[in-house]
């Protein structure tokens, strides 16, 4: 077995996720840019916007009026 932080704890705690029904993706090679994989322009861009958007319509559709694009 290859200890390294991929083995160790990233796989673990992706499992976990899947488990417990989070979605998770593999984006080592992740595609940037707006329509990209996660539509970011980087790997430091931390918050995924698209899905947070997306997220806040879904639970309160009234805001699309006040959402900044």
């Amino acid at each position: 077995m290859k200890y390294s932080e991929d083995s160790l704890i990233e796989q673990p705690a992706i499992n976990l996720f899947s488990e417990i029904g989070w979605q998770t993706l593999d984006c080592y090679s992740e595609v940037f840019g707006e329509e990209g994989t996660l539509s970011r322009e980087n790997r430091s861009e931390v918050i995924l916007v698209r899905e947070l958007r997306n997220a806040l319509i879904e639970i309160n559709p009234e805001c699309i009026t006040n959402i900044r694009h």
